[in-house]
Parts: C-alpha cells; structure tokens; sequence
C-alpha cells in the first residue's frame, strides 16, 4: 500500500469516527440518493453530514472507486481507440 492510500484510508476511518456511521452506512446513503455524478454526491455529504470539503470528496471518490456496496475499487477497463478514419485520404497527383 503506497503512502496515498494509507492517507484516503485514515481520512475514511476519521469519517467514520467524526459521522458515526460505517463505511457501509455511508455509502448505503449515497446509494439510496440515487446521485450519480461526484459534484453532487459531494455536495449531498456536505449538506446532509456536515463534512467539509476534503472529506466530502474524499468519501465520494471512494464510493464512485467502489461498486457503492463497500467493496474494493474495480479494475479500471482498458480504453478502447479506434483508428479508423471516416474520411478517405487524398493521395497528391
């Protein structure tokens, strides 16, 4: 584990701490929100659980990381390029 992650896991266990509530009671209010973009779930912590901004944002990209059930992070899907051009290509005569 590098160094930011220990730094996002103690954020999280403060969170906790400062709210009371669990991880899984936190992300299961985000879920019921039904909020999907971080801008507004940050928003929603700060409004509804008093959280600061750094903490606010903290818990929204963990729960965004997470499949919102408390879960490890998913494995980020490669991209997927295309190549192809639509326009054909001119050769000079």
């Amino acid at each position: 584990m590098n160094v930011v992650d220990k730094a996002t896991e103690s954020q999280l266990k403060n969170i906790q701490t400062r709210t009371g509530r669990t991880l899984d009671e936190l992300y299961a209010l985000i879920g019921t929100s039904g909020l999907t973009k971080h801008g507004e779930i940050r928003d929603l912590l700060k409004r509804d659980l008093g959280l600061g901004y750094g903490d606010a944002n903290a818990l929204a990209s963990a729960f965004l990381k997470s499949d919102g059930h408390g879960a490890p992070p998913r494995a980020k899907q490669p991209a997927t390029t295309s190549r192809a051009c639509s326009t054909p290509v001119r050769k000079p005569t």
